[in-house]
């Protein structure tokens, strides 16, 4: 991942842009408006630009991480590549164009001194670009798989900041290291997610198929999609297949993973304002709870902590320790005390796509 506009791959000629000659052996690549209800069947995405190395904006758990993993080739280590992600112990979600990969094999993070886990069955929704990889062998103890949510089980909406996986290209040119990156939703419909980097960050060559993470207003980390378009620079909008309509789909295939506290991972005992729902770790058990329409998360000056409270109480308004862009002024809520300054001029606030939290900069693309 990167700071730029997403990119899309396929194996027919395809309007739009075509990734540099070295990035070939990846996939052939064509980029998509993702404003544009445009086709691009067997498409492989790009990796994620000026992201951060370690994950922190949802605070996912070790064992979620590992969740997070790549298919590529076999037979060619330096061939095409996909991200994916486990949703159970055997099966994971990537994209339906990942079957361009001849020999697919499952990898996870270079670090963990992972081996290859074969793929032993393949399956591609009749219509969309999203598949199922079935695995052979352990993926160890300590992998968590992240479901799919339902759609009961979303609480974003436009301006709601989402996490995005890849091992995709870098604005250093490195490729198959996993990075994350939060950028805000600006378009929801039936069918996809778009988020925008504004010219900054955004995915690249290699991400394809990875997961748009979320939080459930209970607490629970879910995969809400996977990458199946974005745009030429790796700094722009790129567009994320929602799952929850296929849920029934998933589990009908894969079954569902067994039920399990889920960890606090970084959440801490503070804890977040996240979608409307107060998250915080008790006793080592994560705690979601969504607040009231009366009420709001806020600082809970007895608790010490980001809670829901009742709003003529709340000095904070829905803002926590990582902040927000409020009336495009950067807030951070700091033991209860609203804090942020103007941007200086010529600067607006934006989402830090390594962080989650607000930042002023200079735009680079027009304004949403």
């Amino acid at each position: 991942m990167h700071r730029g506009e997403g990119a899309a791959l396929k194996q027919s000629v395809c309007s739009g842009r075509v990734w540099l000659a070295f990035l070939a052996s990846l996939v052939v690549a064509c980029a998509e408006n993702v404003s544009d209800d445009t086709t691009c069947a067997n498409r492989l995405q790009a990796p994620l630009i000026n992201a951060s190395d370690q994950e922190s904006y949802l605070g996912l758990d070790m064992g979620q991480l590992t969740a997070i993993v790549t298919v590529t080739d076999g037979s060619n280590a330096g061939g095409a590549l996909c991200t994916g992600t486990f949703v159970t112990t055997e099966w994971l979600v990537t994209g339906a164009h990942c079957f361009q990969i001849e020999s697919p094999v499952v990898m996870g993070a270079p670090s963990e001194g992972a081996l290859p886990l074969p793929v032993i069955e393949r399956i591609a929704h009749p219509s969309l670009d999203v598949a199922l990889f079935r695995v052979s062998g352990s993926t160890g103890q300590q992998l968590q798989p992240i479901p799919v949510a339902a759609t009961s089980e979303l609480a974003i909406a436009i301006g709601s900041v989402v996490e995005l996986a890849g091992y995709g290209l870098t604005e250093a040119g490195d490729i198959r290291q996993l990075r994350f990156l939060a950028e805000p939703i600006v378009e929801i419909d039936d069918d996809s997610f778009v988020v925008d980097g504004f010219g900054a960050n955004g995915a690249c060559l290699g991400d394809s198929g990875g997961p748009l993470l979320v939080r459930a207003p209970d607490g629970p980390v879910r995969v809400a999609g996977v990458l199946t378009a974005g745009a030429a620079s790796c700094m722009d909008r790129d567009r994320y297949l929602r799952l929850d309509p296929l849920s029934e789909w998933v589990s009908e295939i894969a079954g569902s993973s067994a039920a399990r506290d889920e960890p606090c991972g970084g959440i801490s005992e503070e804890g977040r304002c996240l979608y409307g729902s107060a998250l915080f770790c008790d006793e080592g058990k994560l705690v979601g709870k969504p607040c009231a329409e009366a009420a709001g998360c806020g600082w809970d000056r007895q608790e010490r902590g980001f809670r829901c409270i009742e709003a003529e109480v709340n000095p904070c308004a829905g803002v926590d320790s990582v902040g927000a862009c409020i009336d495009g002024v950067p807030r951070r809520c700091n033991a209860g005390m609203l804090e942020g300054e103007t941007c200086a001029c010529g600067a607006v606030c934006r989402v830090d796509g390594r962080t989650g939290g607000p930042a002023c900069r200079k735009p680079t693309t027009a304004m949403p």
